[in-house]
């Protein structure tokens, strides 16, 4: 019972929030990385690597972006860290966005029958390719924009996004996720 008592105990102050930026920040990061570079380089690689490489790299960057989906995503839960915490008129939804989202849950994080699906490719995998072209994109552009309203809402607080710490190395994450998913 202690355990229950200790566990998601701490509250989300100003401070709280401030330290989580450099995770949410490593989140879009790895997410942006992914769709950057890909696993198609893997095919340089022999078996069993290859196969190895290549899901484990989009395993990776699925779960970066499912991260992302959470953050961004419906109402506060617990002390789970939410787009809202930092911008309260924050008003995306996963359903009223992402159209597939269940395919990320189903196959992913869960053993959901999702994975039961005919669209299977030529070795018996499912194919991410249609969810990482349309979905990962509709992810990343509600992050940016997120970080434009929080740009206007609260100057200081965006500033943390792009430099959590002064060990950090800044990043101008809005140009960055134009130049990848494209101005509105």
């Amino acid at each position: 019972m202690l355990l229950r008592e200790v566990v998601g105990t701490k509250k989300k102050t100003p401070e709280v929030l401030d330290s989580m930026v450099e995770h949410i920040r490593y989140e879009l990061t790895r997410s942006m990385e992914f769709l950057m570079v890909g696993n198609a380089w893997c095919e340089t690689l022999d078996q069993p690597f290859r196969r190895l490489a290549e899901q484990s790299i989009l395993e990776s960057g699925l779960i970066h972006l499912r991260c992302l989906i959470e953050f961004l995503g419906d109402a506060p839960k617990g002390d789970r860290v939410m787009a809202r915490d930092y911008l309260p008129s924050w008003d995306w939804t996963i359903s009223g966005n992402l159209l597939q989202v269940t395919h990320l849950h189903g196959r992913l994080a869960h053993l959901g029958v999702v994975r039961s699906s005919t669209e299977a490719t030529t070795d018996g995998g499912y194919s991410w390719r249609e969810w990482i072209t349309t979905e990962a994109p509709t992810v990343l552009r509600a992050f940016r924009d997120f970080l434009v309203a929080l740009s206007v809402s609260s100057p200081v607080r965006y500033g943390v996004f792009v430099q959590p710490d002064p060990y950090s190395e800044p990043i101008d994450l809005i140009a960055t996720l134009n130049q990848l998913v494209g101005p509105k």
